[in-house]
């Protein structure tokens, strides 16, 4: 728009209107007096628009003392009422747009506050509130959903009890160790005092202090509560994702299979030296090598170069836990260790 237009203007100063031009284009409104000099500019957005009796104010400044009348009918009011409205609703839009951005930052973070809760601090919470009395009744729920697709080795049953109560694991719970038919190379810890050796690791174990050393790893799991916090974990990650997606079939999911996927809970670096170490302590204490564990450590690597076991899947085996074991049985070395006739005895039945 390049068109004059006649209309009245207030400078402020005087308090008569001066006769002047006045022409909008590209969103200014400027103000010529006769002589086509320009005298006031103002860009429309940032001019303050209103009418009255007809009567179209375009304020210029803040004060409201510098402004343009237009009388009715002129017709630039037509287009300056249009495109302040398109500015008003532009500024609308903006300010909608910034503070949906900062209603969706400000949900982002709580989600994120919660989600961290969830897997961080609710675990632990719910850690404590468990009793080790109350530990146990779960962990039998999921040995018994766990043993509902397995079978138990009656016999070495008996003899993995008897060699587990001769060493006198744990004074925090009591132990339950079984021998399932599972040609699986693996062994796991449940809540509670439960422990399960597949029929598969047995067959590969060739000294009772090798079992010593598995049971030994198994027990910590459970004296330091390793599998219930990751259970707890699993369990909280499952329970927030599913209140976001409203999914509540993901929680009840999750507990009716939580018996088979327990055996495959992996556990930090950290936790399984913590195991390792607090194992070969056990061994000590009972007059058994140490170096058992180590046996047992080049046996499952042995057995890592042709196929996987699924204890190293939960259990993650590295080179570094076997240099710490060495480490720790050094000095144990040139001890000689007195045959355990009670434990060789059950070891030796275990295998019948």
């Amino acid at each position: 728009m390049s068109d004059l237009y006649e209309a009245l203007f207030y400078d402020g100063i005087q308090s008569k209107p001066h006769p002047v031009y006045i022409n909008y284009s590209y969103g200014n409104v400027r103000v010529f007096d006769y002589q086509n000099n320009l005298i006031a500019e103002q860009v429309l957005q940032q001019a303050t628009v209103s009418e009255t009796a007809g009567q179209l104010y375009v304020y210029l400044n803040a004060q409201k003392t510098s402004f343009v009348v237009l009388p009715p009918a002129h017709p630039l009011i037509k287009i300056l009422q249009a495109e302040n409205k398109v500015n008003d609703s532009s500024w609308f839009a903006k300010l909608m747009r910034q503070k949906i951005l900062l209603l969706a930052s400000i949900i982002l973070l709580l989600g994120i506050g919660l989600y961290c809760f969830s897997i961080f601090v609710l675990p632990n919470i719910a850690l404590a509130l468990i009793t080790p009395k109350q530990e146990s009744k779960i962990g039998r729920q999921f040995f018994d959903a766990y043993m509902q697709s397995k079978s138990i080795d009656s016999n070495a049953t008996v003899y993995l009890q008897k060699f587990a109560d001769n060493m006198h694991l744990t004074d925090k719970y009591q132990l339950h160790a079984y021998v399932v038919y599972d040609t699986e190379v693996n062994a796991f810890a449940l809540p509670g005092g439960y422990i399960i050796v597949n029929t598969g690791i047995l067959k590969k174990m060739k000294s009772y202090e090798e079992l010593a050393a598995l049971l030994g790893h198994e027990v910590t799991h459970i004296n330091e509560r390793h599998s219930l916090k990751s259970m707890l974990g699993s369990i909280s990650a499952s329970i927030f994702l599913s209140i976001i997606s409203g999914d509540a079939s993901g929680i009840t999911a999750f507990l009716v299979n939580n018996a088979e996927q327990l055996r495959q809970l992996s556990f930090s670096r950290k936790l399984e030296q913590q195991a390792d170490d607090a194992s070969i302590e056990i061994m000590i204490k009972n007059d058994i090598n140490p170096r058992g564990m180590i046996s047992l450590m080049k046996r499952l690597q042995e057995e890592e170069a042709i196929k996987v076991p699924e204890l190293l899947s939960s259990h993650p085996l590295t080179e570094d836990r076997i240099a710490n074991a060495k480490t720790k049985t050094a000095a144990f070395v040139n001890r000689k260790f007195e045959t355990r006739k009670d434990l060789e005895k059950a070891w030796v039945s275990m295998l019948k």
